[in-house]
C-alpha cells in the first residue's frame, strides 16, 4: 500500500460492511459452540472440526478483503473459488449443531 494512496469512500465501507458481515459470523459460531458445550458434557470431535473449518474460511475471507482493500488484484481471482467451496462444502448448510 502507497503511503500517498487514498481508498475511496465506497472502497472503505465496502471493506467495513465485508468485516461486519464475518463478525457476525465469527458472533454466531461463539454462540452456537458456546450452547452446545452448556449443553454436553464434552466437545465432540464433528464440533471442532466444523468450527475449525468455519475459523479457517473466516480468516481466508479477512486476508482476501486485506489484500483487496490495500489495492492488489491477485486476490481479486480467488474470490469466485472461495464462494464456489463455501457453497460446495457440507458445512454451508449444517448448522453448528450437537
Amino acid at each position: 500500500m502507497e503511503y500517498g494512496r487514498i481508498v475511496p469512500k465506497e472502497v472503505r465501507r465496502s471493506m467495513m460492511f465485508w468485516l461486519l458481515a464475518i463478525a457476525a459470523g465469527v458472533f454466531e459460531m461463539i454462540v452456537a459452540v458456546s450452547e452446545i458445550l452448556s449443553r454436553e458434557t464434552g466437545p465432540g470431535g464433528g464440533l471442532l472440526i466444523a468450527a475449525g473449518i468455519r475459523t479457517f474460511i473466516f480468516a481466508a475471507l479477512v486476508y482476501i478483503i486485506i489484500q483487496m482493500y490495500r489495492g492488489e488484484t491477485g486476490p481479486v481471482s480467488y474470490w469466485p473459488f472461495c464462494l464456489a467451496a463455501l457453497e460446495r462444502s457440507p458445512w454451508s448448510s449444517t448448522p453448528l449443531s450437537g
